[in-house]
């Protein structure tokens, strides 16, 4: 086969291919953005995303630059400033950009506002601590390969003694940057034990543990939370559990700050993660910065699991940007983090059940699906002896909608179509990370997607979405793969290749 990309078809998330010997067209989607428009709102997504960080010296930029996107990332020592270490995300390809730095770690007195620093000022060094790596998605056919990420870490901001430190990680895509700041367990144990709010002389239930951002608000003209203007400059307000929308002065979004979380434990399957949310405060201070602090009571963290601790701040390019993959186990309810778990059981007998949605389906209604087959799995940690078997069906639905708290995947209505999905027994080193061998990876699901772009209400470019439940056997284990957020990379992607009668418009606008 001879497929060719029919790059008039190209969307945010997906390719769509021909071969016009066969007959045959391949739509190939990803949870991770691909394309970005290179004319601002004209929804024709004809560039290419990459995620490479370019090196800039100059009066402008001490530091890295992503410019290939649709925002634009930076980090280092901008004009202006004294420090190194701020992070620029340009919303609307670099319109306008909102700046932060992170600068200290302790306990914000919620009562009087006073601040207890921990750590002193962060040590941000280049030479020793600093790493950024791209991530590539290959997709399609011909196995087309994009820059659709880049991980830069930042280690040992701040040590404690006997091996703890916090360091500061940014996953950048094409919808976010992700920052998550990681305090291992020593240092957390460390901070316990030597820098509890009792040392401060202030309750746990009145403190919250934290961080603090200087920000830059300079070139953002709107600032809401949950719909209401906010006055950042002059004023002194917190999130109140609302996502906060960065805008320009005709209201175009900039940047999304959504509800951020503390996940605590190693996000393994033998330590999940516990999460609960974070608050934010934005402030001006005395000193005529403006600052953002981020924290949970100091109450709650000590009654949370023990290990490392990660705080998540994140921006988002538009709302929404990682809802479309979810799990959901009758133990600890929703989640969107990492490691999303596969369907099944736990040990305990609680049923765990994910869901995968794809946009922009390039497929028309009376195509016939020939294959179609999913790619998200890999296994991660511990010993995987244990057999999963699940099925994997379709929402019955003519336009999926995306995941949202509260929800669970198997209880959509689902297709009567599905593919029995039984693994294999594979064991894995504890705490890595590796491809599904071709034994376990998800089955063929043609007449799954068939049964979907044959509903009367289906449209090309609609959204779909895949369900992964319990079959009803016994066996008690499930398999993991990687979220959205957590990998765009390596997140979840669908090939599926179709025909269509000669005479139909797509098959000859391909031919053109």
């Amino acid at each position: 086969m001879a497929y060719v990309e029919i790059s008039e078809r190209r969307m945010r998330r997906s390719k769509t291919y021909h071969d016009a010997g066969a007959r045959l067209y391949q739509w190939s989607g990803a949870l991770a953005s691909l394309h970005y428009p290179s004319s601002l709102d004209s929804s024709i997504y004809d560039n290419a995303i990459d995620m490479t960080a370019g090196r800039v010296n100059n009066a402008t930029l001490d530091g890295w630059r992503v410019t290939a996107n649709g925002f634009h990332y930076t980090l280092g020592r901008p004009a202006g400033k004294v420090d190194d270490g701020w992070v620029g995300f340009g919303g609307r390809q670099g319109v306008a950009f909102f700046w932060s730095r992170l600068l200290r770690v302790g306990y914000l007195h919620h009562l009087s506002r006073q601040w207890y620093d921990i750590g002193g000022a962060p040590t941000y060094t280049r030479v020793s601590n600093l790493i950024q790596t791209t991530h590539t998605l290959t997709i399609g056919p011909n196995n087309d390969a994009l820059n659709v990420e880049m991980v830069t870490q930042w280690d040992n901001l701040w040590n404690t003694p006997g091996g703890g430190g916090i360091s500061v990680r940014w996953r950048v895509n094409g919808d976010a940057l992700k920052e998550e700041i990681v305090i291992n367990e020593a240092a957390r144990n460390w901070i316990a034990a030597n820098r509890a709010p009792g040392f401060f002389g202030i309750p746990a239930n009145e403190a919250y543990f934290g961080f603090v951002f200087q920000t830059d608000f300079t070139a953002i003209p709107r600032v809401y939370r949950n719909g209401m203007l906010q006055d950042v400059i002059m004023g002194d307000f917190a999130d109140d559990g609302q996502a906060i929308e960065l805008r320009t002065n005709v209201n175009d979004l900039l940047a999304f700050l959504p509800l951020d979380y503390l996940y605590a434990g190693a996000g393994t399957r033998e330590d999940p993660h516990e999460t609960k949310p974070l608050r934010k405060r934005f402030w001006t201070d005395v000193d005529g910065n403006t600052y953002l602090a981020l924290g949970i009571l100091a109450s709650e963290l000590a009654g949370m699991k023990t290990g490392p601790i990660t705080f998540d701040p994140t921006v988002n390019e538009q709302v929404g940007a990682t809802s479309d993959d979810a799990w959901y186990s009758s133990a600890i309810g929703y989640q969107e983090g990492s490691p999303l778990r596969n369907g099944g059981k736990d040990g305990l007998g609680n049923v765990i059940t994910a869901g995968v949605r794809f946009t922009t389906v390039n497929v028309p209604q009376g195509a016939t699906i020939t294959t179609a087959k999913p790619d998200w799995m890999e296994n991660y940690g511990g010993s995987y002896g244990d057999l999963v078997d699940v099925n994997i069906y379709g929402e019955a639905s003519d336009n999926a909608a995306t995941f949202s708290s509260g929800s669970r995947p198997d209880q959509r209505t689902k297709t009567t179509a599905f593919a029995a999905y039984d693994s294999v027994s594979e064991s894995q080193a504890a705490g890595n990370w590796k491809s599904a061998s071709v034994s376990n990876k998800p089955p063929e699901i043609a007449t799954v997607i068939q049964e979907i772009i044959n509903r009367a209400g289906w449209v090309a470019d609609n959204s779909l979405a895949l369900i992964v439940a319990d079959d009803g056997t016994d066996v008690d284990w499930w398999w993991e793969f990687r979220d959205y957020a957590a990998s765009a990379a390596n997140a979840a992607k669908l090939d599926i290749t179709y025909t269509t009668a000669a005479g139909n418009p797509w098959y000859v606008y391909a031919q053109q």
